[in-house]
């Protein structure tokens, strides 16, 4: 350790002969182991005020370290969270194409379902149709012919008529029936 203001003040010099002035000298010394005592207080305290800040700085330190690292972690997580998203955002919409496609396809054979059925409806009622008009056209062959039986049944009816009145004037009397 080094000089202190208490070895100044205990330090004793020998008396010569035109030596300086004891009282000036003692007062010096003094004033110089006061003012080293000071100093020293001093330097004490800057010494603990430098372990204190230095002990702060490396508090300081240790929490940017800290802090860089949260930072670090939250970047790393935060593309993690995105990375995630994308993902899943990528899964909803493949998945909604393929719901889309399915209901897609499904539309589209339901329209040819009843595409088909429609053509089988029109083929059915173009046979019902025919089969009508072949019923039509027949039952006016069978009108034409009894219209025709008739006509020529009301012909024969006629002429057989014609010659029972003639036959009657002929024979100039009044047929009798059953005679």
């Amino acid at each position: 350790m080094g000089l202190t203001g208490q070895d100044i003040r205990d330090k004793q010099f020998g008396k010569s002969f035109r030596g300086y002035n004891e009282v000036e000298v003692d007062r010096f010394l003094d004033e110089v182991a006061h003012r080293l005592d000071q100093l020293a207080r001093d330097n004490a305290d800057l010494r603990q005020q430098l372990e204190h800040l230095s002990a702060k700085l490396e508090q300081y330190q240790r929490l940017e370290n800290t802090l860089h690292n949260t930072v670090v972690v939250a970047q790393q997580a935060a593309e993690e969270i995105q990375s995630g998203a994308r993902r899943e955002a990528e899964l909803i919409l493949e998945e909604a194409r393929s719901r889309a496609g399915q209901m897609l396809r499904e539309a589209e054979a339901r329209v040819e379902e009843a595409r088909r059925r429609v053509e089988e409806l029109i083929r059915h009622a173009r046979l019902f149709q025919a089969q009508i008009r072949n019923l039509l056209a027949s039952q006016m062959d069978l009108l034409e012919n009894e219209s025709r039986q008739l006509e020529e049944a009301a012909g024969q009816a006629a002429a057989a008529l014609a010659q029972d009145s003639g036959a009657q004037v002929a024979g100039g009397g009044a047929a009798t029936p059953g005679a």
